[in-house]
């Protein structure tokens, strides 16, 4: 149940979430009941009326039966989950029957994995093709974002001045997971990567003998210099860019997680990335990311070697479990969450290119900890079927390519990730050809935006 002081707030903030640089306007649109809004419509014009469905209802709200009834409708080009596709005029006013607001509520709370909790991988996450984003094809499509350029079609029908959309990104960040800052090798490891590099890639690799000896000034995983350098000549007057390196801070390994913030080794790899102008955020453990207590004591940990609060956090194998579970995070005094994303493919997880204010979907509860959500990672990319998608390169770049295209062109903010540890030198290893093209594509249209932008000052 949603009580109604969080319903009233929660449901502003879609509205101004769905108008974005349009939020000016968000007066003029309204959420009410039918029978309400035709009364309105009496004494008022040039309004619109969003009519409320079922979704809200204490009856339903967080039960099977609020989830959205196939077959989906569609309101003009775009599915909507609940209500009807179609609009009405009344008095100069415009009632829209597909609800909007509960639609975009569903994607924004991922409120279909708190419904279907017990639907995960063998990590625990919800799976992607489990998403009803998936399953009607638009998960690579910001669906959220199409529902607010909707709405400010019909306030422009209705004789409202809009700003004009500007093409390009409001913020690119460029983030790495440093899962293993150095590879330390048994004497069985060593001899099985040297052989393996000999028999499959035809080639003989040192480093691994220098590292069980060691000697560790040859480490194949510091690619973060070569990125850092890259994505600092990216930005631009008007594109803010920012680069994030996630250090895990466990003090213990486990099966999934690599500990190493108590090796001397890290201190001057964390100095080179803030020397970058890297951002430092916390990589919490596998098992961190359903235990608020470790939560706490990571960042704790990170933020005694950094010597400075840490306010970005991302989940190692961008673990989430449970919607909720980011009042681990907000109690933990993070600001940014990184870990919406999904493990296997690409795409728009919260149904937006926009950062957006967590919403607890248990009771609607409206919170300061923004989302960003994660949209191209390298591993999905080239990872192995069936669970990530083994594409071509070619396929790859193209992929790309659509989702940052719509990202310009509603102005939103590009979020990737690209490990340290993917730049290997084997033949099929595309990744840092597509990781370099990703930074020319970006270099290029800030480019073209700031010619647009200088023009309209």
């Amino acid at each position: 149940m949603i009580s109604e002081v969080n319903k009233k707030e929660t449901i502003d903030y879609i509205i101004h979430f769905l108008l974005q640089s349009n939020e000016s306007l968000a007066s003029y649109v309204h959420y009410l009941d039918k029978a309400e809004a035709i009364r309105e419509c009496e004494n008022y014009h040039r309004q619109i009326y969003i009519i409320r469905s079922h979704f809200f209802n204490d009856s339903i709200y967080g039960s099977e039966g609020s989830m959205p009834e196939w077959p989906l409708k569609k309101y003009k080009d775009m599915e909507i989950l609940y209500g009807e596709a179609r609009e009405e005029e009344r008095n100069g006013n415009l009632l829209i029957y597909g609800d909007l607001i509960a639609s975009s509520y569903f994607f924004l709370t991922r409120y279909e994995e708190m419904i279907r909790s017990t639907v995960r991988d063998i990590y625990g996450n919800y799976p992607a093709r489990e998403s009803l984003l998936y399953q009607i094809n638009r998960l690579q499509v910001p669906v959220v974002d199409r529902y607010g350029e909707l709405l400010c079609e019909k306030l422009k029908q209705l004789g409202y001045d809009l700003k004009e959309t500007k093409n390009g990104f409001s913020k690119l960040y460029f983030t790495h997971d440093i899962d293993v800052p150095f590879s330390v090798y048994s004497f069985k490891n060593m001899i099985k990567a040297m052989g393996k590099s000999i028999l499959k890639d035809r080639r003989i690799i040192l480093y691994p003998l220098l590292n069980y000896m060691g000697y560790y000034g040859i480490n194949p995983r510091s690619t973060w210099k070569y990125m850092l350098d890259r994505e600092n000549s990216v930005g631009g007057g008007y594109t803010e860019t920012e680069s994030i390196c996630f250090i895990v801070a466990a003090e213990k390994a486990d099966p999934y997680t690599q500990a190493y913030i108590n090796d001397k080794k890290i201190f001057p790899i964390i100095r080179e990335m803030e020397e970058r102008k890297s951002v430092i955020g916390l990589h919490t453990s596998y098992f961190g990311a359903e235990s608020e207590v470790m939560v706490q004591q990571e960042k704790s940990k990170l933020e005694s070697v950094l010597k400075k609060k840490v306010k970005y956090h991302r989940n190692h194998y961008l673990r989430q479990l449970h919607p909720s579970h980011m009042l681990y995070y907000e109690n933990a005094e993070f600001t940014d969450d990184f870990t919406t994303g999904f493990n296997e493919m690409p795409g728009f997880r919260l149904g937006t290119c926009h950062p957006v204010r967590w919403i607890n979907p248990r009771d609607g509860s409206l919170h300061d900890i923004l989302l960003h959500g994660l949209q191209i990672m390298d591993g999905s990319l080239s990872g192995l079927k069936p669970y990530q998608l083994e594409l071509a390169e070619e396929e790859a770049r193209l992929l790309c390519k659509n989702m940052i295209d719509q990202i310009i062109q509603y102005h939103g903010e590009l979020c990737v990730l690209w490990h340290n540890g993917m730049f290997e030198k084997r033949k099929e290893n595309y990744q840092k050809n597509i990781y370099d093209w990703i930074l020319d594509y970006c270099a290029k249209w800030i480019k073209k935006s700031e010619e647009r932008n200088q023009h309209w000052d």
